[in-house]
């Protein structure tokens, strides 16, 4: 009797376990801008009134968000292909003093003809056009990343 009884709670916890997986939310993150234009990733949606993009995760079976209704005929394109996880791309955070320094460079390299630089060995030189180039698609890239 005890046996039957044993038998039938762990019959019955292996069932609830499964079911619970059926209804468990998909697993995934909201991303959104907040007033201030930042950023902003969370595991749960933002205040009402913000527009959010719910990003899945590995695991998860659907998206929710703010993205609209599929027409028939692109669910269909889209149930052919195969799908490609989502990349989630690390920003770094913005820096003031970065952003500051990218657009002062950024501005010599517009308004000065000649440009010296310092080389290792203590000499001072002009740079030539090419090297320029490089630095100005630095600074581009620097502004880019801290400024915008």
């Amino acid at each position: 009797m005890n046996n039957k009884i044993l038998h039938l709670i762990s019959l019955l916890a292996i069932t609830m376990s499964f079911s619970a997986t059926l209804w468990a939310e998909p697993s995934g993150y909201y991303r959104w801008k907040d007033s201030e234009g930042n950023l902003k990733l969370s595991d749960r949606p933002p205040e009402a009134g913000i527009k959010a993009e719910f990003i899945e995760t590995p695991g998860s079976k659907k998206s929710r968000g703010s993205n609209p209704p599929v027409a028939s005929s692109e669910q269909e394109a889209a149930a052919t292909q195969p799908e490609e996880p989502l990349k989630m791309e690390i920003l770094p955070p913005k820096d003031p003093e970065r952003c500051k320094q990218a657009q002062a460079n950024m501005q010599a390299f517009n308004n000065a003809a000649r440009i010296r630089i310092t080389d290792p060995d203590g000499t001072q030189r002009l740079i030539t056009e090419e090297e320029k180039q490089v630095q100005v698609e630095r600074a581009k890239k620097a502004i880019r990343e801290n400024c915008e």
